[in-house]
């Protein structure tokens, strides 16, 4: 059993990390990228809580400019089904919302289904998912571009997918955690403690094992 047991555990997906954010990491005020060099400055009261004033921002790394084949990876919890503002609470974007609009991922406040989108040509391409994870427990999303198609998993399932015959447009919006750049209408409730960037489309297998790694932590 001990001889076989490393070989069996899941384990993170370290191919293509380009940036890591862990709870360890977390101040109220900074976020430390522990993969690459893109931290993050926060204004946050309780990590890793985010009470609808919150947020971290990243910027816009060069290397977090991503166009196709991408993954972005997120641990959040969500319980408030009551709307603040917008249907629409913010897990991470890259989306200043009036202009040099990327990328959402969201869970919506009417019906905690989560939605991931990002923009092609000005143009949202957007996938919605079909359960409500807005129980107040942690669930694991993560959102993959190859260049044509936009899929969102969580809790290692496919939840759903979107054609979206192009790379994402690239922006110059900041990449931000809890909510839309300097949008108080799009501001989260809830945790977010985990966020993960690849520069590759991750494979079913790499995001069920991102998944049940991150179980232990996360129950």
């Amino acid at each position: 059993y001990y001889a076989g047991l490393a070989a069996h555990t899941p384990f993170v997906t370290q191919e293509n990390l380009v940036s890591q954010y862990l709870p360890s990491g977390m101040t109220t005020t900074a976020w430390t990228d522990i993969a690459g060099s893109n931290n993050m400055t926060g204004a946050v009261t309780d990590p890793p809580a985010f009470d609808g004033n919150d947020y971290y921002t990243i910027g816009n790394p060069v290397d977090l400019q991503f166009t196709n084949n991408w993954s972005v990876e997120a641990w959040a919890s969500q319980s408030d089904q009551a709307p603040v503002g917008s249907a629409f609470e913010r897990l991470v974007s890259k989306d200043a919302v009036a202009a040099n609009r990327s990328f959402i991922l969201s869970q919506r406040d009417n019906d905690g289904f989560p939605f991931a989108g990002i923009f092609v040509g000005s143009s949202l391409k957007g996938v919605t998912g079909t359960h409500d994870y807005a129980d107040g427990n942690y669930h694991h999303y993560m959102v993959t571009h190859d260049g044509t198609t936009l899929k969102l998993y969580v809790d290692g399932a496919l939840e759903g997918s979107v054609a979206t015959g192009g790379a994402m447009d690239a922006g110059v919006a900041d990449w931000e955690i809890g909510r839309a750049q300097n949008n108080s209408a799009y501001l989260n409730t809830g945790r977010v403690d985990t966020v993960r960037f690849y520069n590759a489309t991750l494979t079913p297998t790499q995001i069920i094992n991102n998944y049940h790694a991150g179980k232990p932590v996360h129950s």
